[in-house]
């Protein structure tokens, strides 16, 4: 029997919460209806999880070291609502073990401390939630007890006993037949800590009370209140977060911004996307931007809930149906330029600077794929000669890691353009490399010396047009014409849409010519033109 917590018996734990989350994730997600029906909270605490696991596997013997991962892991990690509330309850307990093992007064600190940080980051607290069942945990940590296993026994009951009341506080919970699903994470979590302590076996999971309604029940395929979520996080001073904060508050709902020590994760519902990252951006520095529509994501959800649904009842089964695809797959992609890192970012990927004239290292593609949230890990090297990179990445990491061979970036946008976070691996595998099969591409780049090339001699400065790879009016001299002559050579039957990235040089004027020459040729195509901000090429051209 366990008296105190120390380094050994928190790893334990931490392990076995991580156990309970994946057997209880679907459970979790199809009760998932407050603040938004989006049915991802258990995916998300167990990624949450999954990356508190990661920095433990780096972590020292020592407990203040396991602590430090702890706290780093749970923060870097964070996914959704209650995946940066958990981490703010991982912190908060964390903070009295780095001084030493914890017996029951202690820890009785720790929980009141894990409150305390949990509605601090919360703009605007709600009862019947995951908040409530940790003031409830907290309160009965508070008691005298003659030793850990009775008193974290004594915690998961209570928190237990909230979670059930939870119903009561929030109509929605009671209108949807469930208890809040970020609660049940945290009581899971705790029977996790007090088993593994008591040194019991792992609680099983709970019998499901039959049907219940799903989340898409409940909205009409949209945010109750807003569109979008936005993560990131941000590297600024403490003193800017509460006003970051409220100015979040201007724009949407579920605002919370926790961590401390300058880095901070970032979280908010808005409609205002952009506007979300620029007030961060006006503070400090942002780094792995998520966002997610709601919209979107509750479609996937829906048709994964209606899959799983149908299935039980063929075989005569009852049950919540998964609400979400049970293993989800972060997006790794190199890119250069600020529009361009802009909109992968925007769709979801971790971005990885690089590519043409700076490739990234196998080091810094192992980092990007190892600190995702996900044990499946998608990869657009976006430049032949990182595609070599990152295939010996992809050897060092322990994940599951497919390498999809984009050549440019614009192969690579349309690839994650049928990227989706909430969806199974195969299936994002399936979808991007269909897109990769259908796009063809070009470049213009201006030549950087006198040469040969076939067709003629050019000079340096001279704008030269490749499509698939094959070199085009290598004898033009303006960048547009050369522009439109690679279009001109991609474009076939049947194609429907060019869509044109330009490079950091590229001014309004010429961007302006640029889109009358392509509108004038290809009047019965859609014409998207972007400003990427790349550097060496001055425009990316896809048609598909």
């Amino acid at each position: 029997m366990t008296l105190t917590l120390g380094a050994a018996e928190l790893r334990r734990a931490l392990q076995a919460s991580l156990e309970v989350l994946r057997a209880r994730r679907a459970a979790i997600d199809a009760a998932n209806v407050y603040p938004v029906p989006d049915g991802d909270t258990g995916t998300n605490l167990v990624l949450t999880f999954e990356a508190v696991e990661a920095a433990l596997q780096k972590a020292g013997d020592q407990l203040a070291d396991v602590a430090k991962a702890v706290k780093t892991g749970s923060l870097m990690g964070a996914r959704g609502n209650s995946g940066v509330i958990m981490a703010q309850i991982l912190r908060g307990i964390t903070e009295v073990l780095e001084s030493g093992p914890a017996e029951p007064a202690r820890l009785a600190d720790g929980f009141k401390r894990a409150v305390e940080l949990a509605y601090e980051a919360v703009l605007e607290p709600a009862e019947g939630t995951i908040l409530t069942v940790a003031r409830a945990a907290s309160d009965a940590a508070a008691g005298q007890y003659a030793s850990m296993p009775e008193q974290l026994d004594a915690v998961a009951r209570a928190a237990g006993d909230a979670l059930a009341r939870t119903p009561e506080q929030l109509p929605l919970l009671a209108q949807a037949g469930v208890v809040d699903a970020g609660g049940m994470g945290l009581v899971a979590v705790l029977e996790a800590f007090a088993a593994t302590i008591a040194g019991r076996e792992l609680p099983a999971s709970p019998e499901d009370a039959g049907d219940r309604v799903h989340p898409s029940e409940l909205c009409d395929g949209t945010s109750s209140t807003h569109a979008f979520e936005v993560q990131y996080m941000l590297e600024a001073s403490d003193e800017a977060v509460p006003a970051l904060r409220q100015l979040l508050g201007t724009i949407g709902d579920s605002v919370a911004v926790v961590g401390g020590d300058g880095s901070w994760r970032v979280h908010v519902h808005t409609d205002q996307r952009d506007r979300a990252t620029a007030l961060g951006e006006a503070v400090g520095t942002v780094s792995q931007l998520e966002v997610v529509s709601f919209g979107e994501q509750l479609a996937a959800s829906t048709a994964n809930a209606q899959a799983s649904h149908d299935a039980a009842r063929a075989a005569g089964q009852r049950g919540i149906p998964l609400a979400r695809a049970a293993s989800a797959a972060a997006l790794v992609v190199v890119a250069a330029g600020d529009g361009m890192k802009r909109m992968f970012a925007d769709l979801g990927a971790i971005v990885v600077d690089g590519g043409a004239t700076m490739n990234p290292s196998v080091g810094d593609l192992v980092e990007a794929i190892d600190g995702v949230p996900a044990a499946s890990v998608l990869v657009l090297p976006n430049n032949d000669n990182v595609f070599a990179a990152a295939g010996v990445a992809k050897g060092e990491s322990s994940k599951d890691v497919t390498v999809l061979r984009s050549r440019d970036m614009a192969e690579g946008l349309a690839a994650a353009l049928a990227y989706g976070d909430a969806r199974d691996p195969s299936a994002n595998v399936a979808d991007m490399q269909r897109a990769l099969d259908q796009v063809r591409t070009g470049v213009v780049v201006l030549a950087s010396r006198d040469a040969p090339v076939p067709g003629g001699d050019v000079t340096a400065g001279q704008p030269l047009g490749f499509a698939e790879g094959a070199i085009v009016s290598a004898d033009a001299s303006d960048a547009v014409a050369v522009a439109s002559a690679v279009v001109e050579t991609l474009v076939t039957p049947g194609d429907g849409l060019i869509t044109v990235l330009c490079g950091a040089d590229v001014d309004a004027a010429e961007r302006s010519r640029l889109q009358r020459a392509l509108a004038e040729s290809f009047p019965a195509m859609t014409l998207e033109i972007h400003d990427g901000g790349q550097p060496v090429h001055r425009y990316l051209i896809a048609v598909e």
